[in-house]
């Protein structure tokens, strides 16, 4: 998250009385909203199973399962103030491996809102 610029594969940890940690999926849409998932502890035999660990990105300590259910959108309005009050700490940026099997796993879950799904599709080419 530069600046003014919200793009797939930013992370950020959200300190609402939890850190949890999102990716972002999607570019903003017309509304000025992208599309967003939480990571949380790992569960090996989650039907949520795609776990990511501190090989796949720095910023992680341990293991964590990708939530798909937890996939929403947010407006982009809204986490900058989120930024600005110190309630938002920007990670660094996902590999572009990362974010690809990330996206694909939103794709193919049946936890993922299907409107975060099309809005992925085009991305995957």
């Amino acid at each position: 998250m530069n600046g003014t610029n919200v793009r797939p594969g930013d992370t950020f940890v959200l300190r609402d009385g939890t850190t949890t940690f999102w990716i972002v999926l999607t570019l903003s849409n017309a509304r000025d909203e992208i599309a967003i998932v939480s990571l949380g502890p790992a569960e090996p035999m989650s039907a949520e199973a795609d776990i990511i660990g501190p090989d796949d990105h720095p910023d992680l300590a341990e293991e964590s399962t990708v939530r798909y259910r937890s996939a929403m959108y947010v407006s982009v309005r809204q986490l900058r103030t989120a930024r600005q009050r110190g309630l938002l700490d920007p990670m660094s940026r996902c590999s572009d491996e990362l974010l690809l099997r990330v996206q694909r796993g939103a794709l193919t879950s049946d936890f993922t809102e299907q409107g975060i799904q099309r809005a992925i599709e085009p991305l995957l080419g």
